[in-house]
């Protein structure tokens, strides 16, 4: 017979911190392996244990006992030191795709940047700049950003440090086209702050996922231990249901 240090050595599951993430999806595949194989577990715990069970109630234990152990490895990893890292780099790398991917539409079509609320700003900073009022500004010129050198989400506060607030404001650096009797002119506007449009906040947030989920490594190895965790969840849960 074995020793208990032989049977350690062989078995897969070890409930360490750093086995975290490999016991989930152990459990997991496991899980949907027995529905999947159709293993008839009352007769297999039977035979196993060399006595005569009732195997329907047998299997319905047995599946609740699996949902609870999967319950338990998802909590352990939900809670883990590297569970909680991974959370952190995924969400700086989303935050940094999110910039990427700003920069890269507004340089597709810099009509976007010409809501109201982006071309009321730049019309107050000219008339405060030379003295007009706002409408005297937008009556008399004709304004339309021509490139896009820089954006983001966010701004920078007056000790130089980014702030990222709640609400898709964009900082951008423009160069802006300025038409007036006199001729027309192109002015460069470092620091302009506006929201866009909550579609064109949809879309950067829809292409900044799709991308974080492709090309991240960190956003495989956090997402795939939940994807297979949910799909063993819902199956012992069907099979206890079913079972009882």
């Amino acid at each position: 017979m074995p020793s208990l240090s032989q049977l350690r050595e062989t078995w897969l599951i070890e409930d360490e911190d750093s086995k975290i993430r490999r016991n989930l999806i152990v459990v997991s595949v496991v899980i949907v392996l027995l529905w999947w194989l159709k293993v008839p577990l009352g007769e297999a715990a039977g035979k196993l244990l060399n006595v005569t069970l009732d195997k329907k109630v047998t299997e319905s234990r047995l599946w609740r006992v699996g949902l609870i152990g999967l319950l338990y490895f998802a909590m352990r990893f939900k809670f883990s030191q590297e569970h909680i890292d991974d959370f952190t780099k995924m969400k700086e790398e989303f935050l940094n795709y999110r910039d990427g991917v700003l920069l890269w539409v507004l340089r597709q079509n810099v009509a976007w940047t010409q809501g109201a609320k982006a071309l009321g700003t730049f019309h107050e900073r000219i008339a405060s700049r030379h003295g007009y009022t706002r409408k005297e500004v937008a009556a008399n010129l004709k304004v339309h950003a021509i490139k896009v050198h820089n954006a983001m989400f966010g701004f920078v506060n007056a000790s130089k440090e980014r702030v990222r607030p709640e609400g898709g404001q964009v900082r951008a650096e423009l160069e802006w086209a300025v038409t007036s009797a006199k001729g027309t002119n192109r002015w460069l506007e470092p620091d302009l702050n506006f929201y866009p449009p909550k579609r064109f906040l949809a879309a950067i947030w829809l292409i900044s996922a799709a991308k974080l989920t492709i090309y991240s490594r960190t956003c495989t190895s956090f997402l795939v231990p939940w994807g297979l965790a949910a799909v063993a969840a819902f199956v012992a849960g069907y099979q206890v249901i079913s079972t009882w």
